[in-house]
């Protein structure tokens, strides 16, 4: 079996494949985690060959464990094939949302970064901390299910009621620009609402700009419904193309370590 780990600033992510199949993964919130734990944690499951380690964390991981080698991907490659290959696509724009978030454009099985945002997941759970007080992202979904964004932010209905250009008058023209008495889960929609929104728009920039008709959203906070429905509805509103939110998007990028050495071999 192979086992690739995703060190990211704020979670790691790592899964056991046994060929194209995943046996295992697990996500763990923090930095703090070794390869040694995950290792520890997965030599159970059965004999591993390689390790394949990707992500800011990885850069002083030495060579091999337990005399089992280590091969260190780049983390741009590691986005942009574990998004394709875990939607089954070859070319596509893939915004991968952690900590910020990070668009990569695939063409041709070639991986390029083409910018990104330092708003992300970790914007949401900050934000959250400061005015909710909780960075737990289920409770924070819970409570922005029962939320209204008519009680935070401004929409253009309200200043252009036919819309304007390519915005329909349900969009958002002020983000906490209209706040009428909200209450925890008014706000707590609301700042979802400015993550989704925002990195929705970006991703359609990137997906103008290298003409793709494909994006792929991966992340753990595409697993939040309320996040998912607004970032699509966002990105659908302004432009014409296939929004993809694969199964096992919140692991993407182990998963696609492991992915570009195998297409190499």
């Amino acid at each position: 079996m192979k086992l690739g780990i995703d060190f990211g600033s704020s979670a790691i992510d790592y899964v056991l494949m046994r060929g194209n199949k995943i046996v295992f993964s697990k996500s763990i919130f923090g930095n703090k985690v070794s390869i040694r734990e995950v290792l520890n944690a997965v030599k159970k499951k059965g004999r591993i060959s390689k390790i394949y380690v990707t992500g800011a964390g990885s850069k002083k991981i030495r060579e091999s464990i337990d005399k089992i080698p280590i091969m260190h991907v780049n983390e741009i490659i590691a986005i942009g094939m574990g998004g394709c290959y875990v939607s089954n696509n070859r070319d596509a724009l893939v915004v991968s949302i952690g900590s910020g978030t990070c668009m990569v454009s695939v063409k041709n099985r070639k991986s390029k970064h083409i910018g990104g945002t330092s708003i992300g997941a970790k914007t949401l759970t900050g934000l959250a901390e400061i005015i909710l007080k909780t960075n737990n992202p289920d409770k924070i979904e819970e409570m922005a299910r029962k939320g209204n964004l008519n009680k935070t932010d401004i929409t253009l209905k309200s200043i252009y009621p036919g819309g304007i250009g390519l915005l329909p008058p349900s969009a958002t023209a002020s983000h906490f620009g209209n706040l009428k008495n909200p209450n925890k889960n008014d706000i707590a929609k609301g700042l979802i609402n400015l993550v989704a929104q925002s990195i929705g728009t970006l991703a359609v920039f990137g997906a103008n700009s290298y003409k793709h008709k494909k994006i792929i959203l991966t992340g753990k906070i595409t697993q939040s419904k309320t996040f998912r429905a607004i970032i699509l509805k966002r990105i659908n509103s302004i432009l014409k193309a296939d929004v993809i939110i694969p199964k096992n998007s919140g692991i993407a990028t182990a998963i696609g370590a492991i992915i570009y050495y195998n297409k190499k071999a």
